[in-house]
């Protein structure tokens, strides 16, 4: 038997969310407003905009959702939506971009969403498709672990792997590791004083422009305008203008009667 992947058009980042789905993608977070919506619809929908495919073997229906919440990064929402009672497993293509989610229910059959064209799939994973594989890396799953918690939740030993991670030199554990530290802050024993030597040190573009988004977030001003100040007076830094930008951002902010 085969099935054919839901078509439709993919939505641009911001744009506003279909009405039916109440869920929106914009600037890497996901908001939520949902009084009944099947959860099926809601993850087609945000396939859609974040740009990742939803395979979904069996025949079993999935939950409505009564929920809502506003800016969560997507691996907390996915977590939200999902809970614990679906079996479901995620595949990355790199730490900051879902591929697939692959969601387990009873029966045969299968069905695909969040693609733009139409595409036959068979009713069973063939090689090529996602496979219900844990991360081999004990580290990266902590580090998504500890990014998916409320603030309040966070205990110091997490922050200490958090500043592990920041200082490993692994790219795809610093970029975890920002990841949690937007969404959980930043207290001891996570000195910010490791993000501001990773911004001035990091010859990675992406990486030095997530440390400045996250010291925008929370550093003091004074030291954080300095940083700022020697990045986007060095031609040579693939950061300059952002670094500029943010400049004009905290001028205002520190002195908002001009």
């Amino acid at each position: 038997m085969n099935v054919y992947i839901v078509a439709g058009l993919l939505l641009a980042v911001g744009s506003a969310p279909m009405a039916w789905a109440g869920v929106s993608y914009e600037h890497g977070k996901v908001s939520l407003q949902a009084d009944g919506e099947p959860l099926i619809q809601l993850l087609d929908e945000l396939g859609r905009q974040a740009g990742f495919k939803v395979f979904v073997y069996g025949e079993g229906d999935l939950p409505v959702i009564h929920d809502q919440f506003e800016a969560y990064p997507l691996r907390k929402a996915l977590r939200r939506l999902l809970g614990k009672s679906i079996n479901h497993s995620w595949v990355w293509s790199s730490p900051n971009q879902l591929e697939s989610i692959v969601i387990l229910m009873p029966g045969k059959g299968s069905r695909v969403l969040g693609q733009v064209n139409q595409v036959p799939v068979e009713a069973s994973p063939s090689p090529n498709e996602p496979q219900l594989v844990a991360n081999s890396d004990p580290v990266l799953n902590e580090l998504e672990r500890i990014a998916s918690l409320d603030a309040d939740q966070v205990r110091p030993v997490d922050f200490a792997r958090l500043l592990e991670a920041l200082q490993s030199g692994d790219r795809a554990r610093q970029e975890l590791a920002l990841e949690a530290i937007a969404n959980v802050g930043i207290e001891p024993p996570l000195n910010i004083s490791v993000l501001r030597d990773l911004a001035r040190q990091s010859t990675d573009p992406d990486l030095q422009a997530q440390v400045l988004d996250v010291l925008m977030l929370y550093d003091d001003p004074v030291p954080l305008r300095s940083l700022l100040q020697a990045i986007a007076s060095n031609p040579d830094q693939p950061n300059a203008d952002l670094a500029r930008e943010y400049l004009d951002q905290l001028d205002t902010e520190m002195n908002p009667d001009g």
